[in-house]
């Protein structure tokens, strides 16, 4: 109790401030002396590396003729299908295209898919195909994109 009414008086500190200042300095006290006591001091698991001699499996792939380096493209990063799968133009009923159809349409994946199919079964038939702007997540850009592709029939 002493050394809170002497930082008080001299600091003009609360007595939470204290106490904060008292309980880190003591945790501070207690890491140091745990860690000077430990019996693995400057013992380390991690393996040192000699950075000073050359990568000898980087040296040989930096070798390596640019006609060789097979890229791999993620077909999940591409925007929308490719030109091969996308329908023809207004060939994607709107009323009753599949699951399968309307994953062949740009900006169109599995969620919004169901989405469709949703909206489609409780609601019912498609009277525009503006009416699609209705469903979750489909807005004017997506819209803009199927558009060529659907139909009502």
């Amino acid at each position: 109790m002493r050394v809170i009414t002497i930082l008080h008086q001299q600091f003009g500190f609360t007595r939470n401030e204290i106490l904060t200042i008292l309980f880190l300095g003591g945790t501070l006290v207690a890491g140091t002396l745990i860690r000077v006591m430990s019996p693995e001091r400057g013992t380390t698991n991690i393996p040192r590396f000699d950075y000073l001699q050359s990568d000898s499996e980087f040296v040989s792939r930096a070798r390596l003729p640019i006609t060789d380096v097979k890229v791999h493209r993620d077909p999940r990063l591409t925007d929308g299908p490719t030109a091969k799968s996308r329908p023809k133009e207004k060939s994607v009923n709107l009323n009753t295209a599949s699951r399968t159809a309307l994953l062949d349409l740009p900006g169109v994946g599995p969620a919004y898919a169901d989405r469709i199919l949703a909206y489609r079964a409780s609601r019912g038939l498609f009277r525009t195909i503006d009416e699609l702007a209705l469903v979750k997540g489909i807005g004017t850009k997506r819209l803009e994109k199927m558009r060529p592709f659907l139909t009502l029939r």
